[in-house]
């Protein structure tokens, strides 16, 4: 959950069932979008990850990167995470608009960004 604080929900699991009940569980603070705070986070996870297995970090986000993560902010921390994985986003409203989330996904950019109209 990267809200101010970035809450860590689960670690790295391959228990799907424990994954979607934390994921249900989780509560909506619906004031900020901490999105630099989230690719650091993701970063210090992988650590915990198989060596031998090519990491991808997805994120799904309905708003614009706010306090106390601002656009520089995240894509400063978008560049620390994309050399040890493939970065994903995925955005759920068409007001995040393409040209904010291009400089934060891997390459090539045209498949590491999606619009999802919920």
């Amino acid at each position: 959950k990267f809200a101010w604080d970035i809450t860590l929900v689960s670690p790295l699991t391959d228990d799907k069932k424990a994954l979607v009940k934390a994921v249900k569980d989780m509560s909506y603070d619906g004031w900020t979008t901490n999105l630099g705070g989230l690719f650091r986070t993701m970063k210090g996870m992988l650590q915990f990850g198989r060596r031998d297995a090519s990491s991808l970090c997805m994120t799904w986000t309905d708003g614009r990167p706010s306090y106390p993560s601002d656009v520089y902010d995240t894509t400063e921390g978008a560049r620390e995470l994309r050399p040890v994985c493939r970065v994903m986003v995925v955005t759920m409203r068409p007001a995040v608009p393409r040209e904010l989330v291009l400089p934060w996904v891997s390459h090539p950019k045209s498949q590491e960004r999606r619009i999802c109209d919920l």
